[in-house]
C-alpha cells in the first residue's frame, strides 16, 4: 500500500523547525497547511502561534491570555482552533497539494477540531503530520494503514530529512506530470 501520511513525532521544537526550514518549506508552492511556532521572550516560553503556509499567523495558546479552553498552564484560543478546522475542511477538497498539519494535546481539547482532523485523516490526501509525543495521538495515527510514523531525534534527523525529501520529490514529480 502506498504511504499517504507521514507522521513525525517530535520532542524538540528546535528539531521540528529544522525539518520545516530545510526540508518542507522549500516545497511550499506544493504544500498547504499549518504548524505551530513557539512564542518566546528572553528564553521563556510564553505560548504558541499557528503559522499557515500562506503567511497568516494567529495566537494559539498562551500562558498570559485568558481564553476559554484550558490545558495545563495554557489558555487555548478557540477562534484559532475554529480557523484551523475550517482550513482542514478546505484542504480535503484542495487539488494537487500536499497537506501539512500539526496535532497535539492542546488541539484535541476541541471536539470540532478533532472531528475535522479525523475527517481529513480518513481521506486519501497526501499528508505530513507533526505531533509531540502523546500516547493517545500516536496510537491513533499509527493505526492508519496508509501511514508511516517516524520519531524525530538528533540521531535520526538526517535519515528523516532524506526520507521526507524523497517522498515529497516523488509526489511533486507526479503532481507536475499530471497537471
Amino acid at each position: 500500500m502506498e504511504i499517504n501520511k507521514i507522521i513525525i513525532i517530535y520532542e524538540s521544537h528546535k528539531l521540528k523547525n529544522h525539518i520545516l526550514q530545510t526540508t518542507l518549506l522549500p516545497y511550499k508552492d506544493f504544500i498547504e497547511g499549518y504548524y505551530t511556532q513557539e512564542i518566546r521572550e528572553k528564553n521563556t516560553l510564553k505560548g504558541y502561534d499557528i503559522i499557515f503556509l500562506n503567511g497568516e499567523k494567529i495566537l494559539f495558546a498562551s500562558k498570559e491570555e485568558n481564553f476559554e479552553i484550558k490545558y495545563e498552564k495554557y489558555s487555548i484560543n478557540k477562534n484559532a482552533l475554529e480557523k484551523v478546522s475550517k482550513k482542514i475542511l478546505n484542504y480535503i477538497t484542495t487539488e494537487n497539494k500536499i497537506i501539512l498539519l500539526e496535532v497535539g494535546p492542546m488541539f484535541i481539547k476541541d471536539n470540532e477540531f478533532t472531528f475535522d482532523f479525523l475527517k481529513i485523516l480518513s481521506s486519501d490526501k497526501k499528508i505530513l503530520i507533526f505531533s509531540p509525543k502523546n500516547k493517545e495521538i500516536i496510537k491513533t495515527l499509527s493505526a492508519m494503514d496508509d501511514s508511516f510514523v517516524m520519531e524525530l531525534t538528533k540521531k535520526h534527523k538526517d535519515d528523516i530529512k532524506k526520507y521526507i525529501d524523497r517522498w515529497l520529490g516523488e509526489l511533486i514529480t507526479r503532481m507536475v506530470i499530471n497537471e
